[in-house]
């Protein structure tokens, strides 16, 4: 059993790190109950409805360019919003992916603390949880990353997640690839090509995805990005 400390939390939206400025974070899932009842029952009845995820997050205000202030001034005005959380940002291991609009930026100060930021996304996907599949890092070539064993392939689709913090030229395009045996390689997800700066990306995955997965770049310059892979 592995735990993890709070401190070790990695926070992307639309490509620009937030773990610099944040330090809470929280994604939460519900779902909607409609009642049933009738007139021959002892005690009310439900069936579900559907589900709804939000995510929240504070941290300290920087308004300098390049900085968290820009970011969710921008956010707030997208037409859509593409955010990744790993509680602890290692390939292989748990984090959760969100698509949505965001609703709510706060920014506030006080005589007696830092200046304080809050954001709120609503989620258009729910909360996807994802496996991160390569932890954000620089590739300055076109390479592959280490083969992540899924143990057994699934058959319902899913969703690709990819953050990109930094691209000097307009080139690179990452892919997320599977396989049955971890030797013989064919894509699963293509995003498309990255813009230059920071930006993020959500493609959905139909049908089977098989046992292994691994991330992809093709690029003549540099480029720093991470993928994460959410199966249904």
């Amino acid at each position: 059993m592995s735990f993890y400390h709070g401190k070790s939390s990695r926070v992307y939206l639309n490509g620009n790190p937030m773990s610099s400025y944040a330090d809470n974070v929280n994604v939460s899932i519900s779902a909607d109950t409609v009642e049933t009842t009738t007139f021959i029952d002892t005690a009310k009845k439900y069936v579900m409805g559907l589900k709804n995820a939000t995510l929240t997050a504070e941290g300290f205000g920087a308004g300098s360019t390049g900085e968290i202030d820009q970011y969710l001034q921008a956010a707030i005005n997208s037409t859509g919003n593409i955010w990744t959380w790993y509680p602890s940002e290692v390939t292989g291991r748990p984090g959760y992916g969100m698509a949505g609009y965001n609703t709510q930026y706060d920014i506030k100060a006080s005589i007696s603390g830092a200046v304080r930021v809050s954001v709120a996304c609503q989620s258009n996907v729910g909360k996807e949880p994802v496996m991160c599949i390569r932890a954000m890092a620089q590739a300055t070539i076109s390479s592959q990353g280490a083969a992540i064993d899924g143990t057994a392939k699934s058959t319902s689709g899913g969703a690709g997640y990819l953050q990109v913090s930094a691209e000097n030229i307009a080139d690179a395009q990452a892919y997320i690839e599977h396989s049955s045996d971890g030797s013989s390689w064919e894509t699963l997800a293509a995003f498309s090509t990255a813009s230059i700066g920071a930006s993020a990306q959500r493609v959905a995955i139909n049908g089977e995805i098989r046992r292994y997965v691994r991330s992809s770049v093709t690029a003549t310059t540099s480029v720093t990005y991470g993928t994460a892979l959410c199966r249904f």
